[in-house]
């Protein structure tokens, strides 16, 4: 899909693009992200893509409710596990898959990045799923946020 921000309809869902950065110098370093928000079946999904810094005010107003958090955790190309924190704390979403992290079979491509375990640490309610998806559905949300590793092997 093609980076947009505003409004549009894909494939007959309506998806909301963001503006943000892909660095925490205002895109001077990697340039501009979107960051996508969609609903399906009456979850809100938001999809943080390569966000390089935390949201402003105006950015997580303009995003609104969360239910399913992409966000990524492993640092050096976007937001590391603290500012990742940080992020969840701002959105509240009831659940948050972490994602763009070192995995030990890339470790030689990125090992720069930070662990997933580097993002998970200190917290709890979470949850490793042992398939590459999960279903989710409205009227089964947590009450209380959880954070759900997709297993990709």
């Amino acid at each position: 899909m093609e980076s947009f921000v505003g409004s549009k309809r894909v494939k007959g869902v309506s998806v909301k693009g963001v503006a943000s950065f892909h660095d925490d110098a205002t895109g001077s370093k990697r340039g501009t992200n979107s960051i996508y928000s969609f609903s399906l079946d009456g979850v809100q999904f938001c999809h943080l893509g390569d966000l390089g810094h935390e949201l402003s005010s105006a950015a997580v107003e303009e995003i609104g409710k969360v239910d399913v958090l992409f966000v990524p955790v492993g640092g050096y190309f976007t937001i590391g596990p603290e500012t990742a924190t940080r992020v969840c704390e701002q959105l509240k979403p009831k659940i948050i898959i972490p994602m763009h992290y070192r995995m030990p079979e890339l470790a030689s491509m990125f090992g720069q990045l930070k662990r997933v375990d580097d993002f998970l640490e200190g917290k709890s309610s979470i949850e490793r799923i042992k398939e590459p998806f999960l279903s989710v559905e409205e009227g089964k949300l947590p009450k209380e946020p959880r954070i759900l590793v997709l297993f990709l092997k």
